[in-house]
């Protein structure tokens, strides 16, 4: 059955690029396309990055933060440039307000089971424990308003003989949960709806910029993939 892409995912505004809208319509969506309230966020959390990143990420935008004088030259506008104070006001705040409700460890409450213990000392899979998760998680959340993380789980190889596999089996491939921190400024869309009287997410698309190889020695960004 023949079907046209472009009319898979709708042209209504709701689901329009600013570009789209600036050039006057005509625009056609598609997986890409961040809806309009990311994309009025964006430029915002690239601020907040910017600032956050510090002295270099500041002195690297130029005029942005530091304007030129009129009739002031390339020579003299670099010298003020590099001369020029950064203090990290911003950053010393956030930092100080997100560690004071990590000054006791994230822990679990009750008595849980030796495998959930063994879990949140490593909910990633990359070593971090709940505690330092959940103060990277809050971190963002105060920095940018909003923080996401997804709930993944690695991929289960089938057997040969096409049996289901036993949880010591599972185990010892080493087949487990795990979380994964999307930094906002990848969400492309997020759409929520309230089901038996709880708002839950029922939409959600983000770009994944995973590493390759180039070569031996070299890497690089493989094209982008959208989730």
């Amino acid at each position: 059955m023949a079907f046209d892409w472009r009319t898979l995912f709708g042209g209504g505004p709701r689901y329009a690029t600013i570009a789209t809208q600036q050039s006057g319509g005509g625009g056609v969506a598609g997986p890409d396309t961040k809806s309009d309230d990311i994309a009025c966020m964006a430029h915002k959390w690239e601020l907040i990055d910017t600032v956050v990143e510090g002295h270099d990420a500041i002195k690297r935008c130029g005029e942005r933060f530091l304007p030129r004088f009129e009739k002031e030259t390339e020579a003299k506008y670099r010298r003020r440039l590099n001369d020029s104070p950064w203090r990290p006001i911003f950053p010393d705040a956030i930092d100080n307000i997100t560690s004071r409700p990590f000054t006791s460890p994230v822990t679990l409450a009750g008595n849980p089971d030796q495998q959930m213990v063994e879990f949140a000392e490593d909910v990633d899979g990359q070593g971090n424990s709940l505690n330092v998760f959940a103060r990277n998680e809050f971190d963002q959340a105060v920095s940018k308003g909003v923080t996401v993380f997804y709930v993944d789980y690695s991929r289960n190889v089938p057997r040969a003989d096409g049996r289901a596999k036993t949880i010591a089996e599972e185990r010892d491939h080493g087949v487990r949960p795990f979380w994964v921190h999307i930094p906002v400024c990848e969400l492309i869309d997020v759409r929520t709806a309230f089901v038996k009287g709880r708002e839950i997410v029922t939409h959600a698309r983000w770009w994944e910029r995973p590493k390759v190889a180039d070569g031996f020695f070299g890497n690089l960004y493989s094209s982008d993939s959208c989730c």
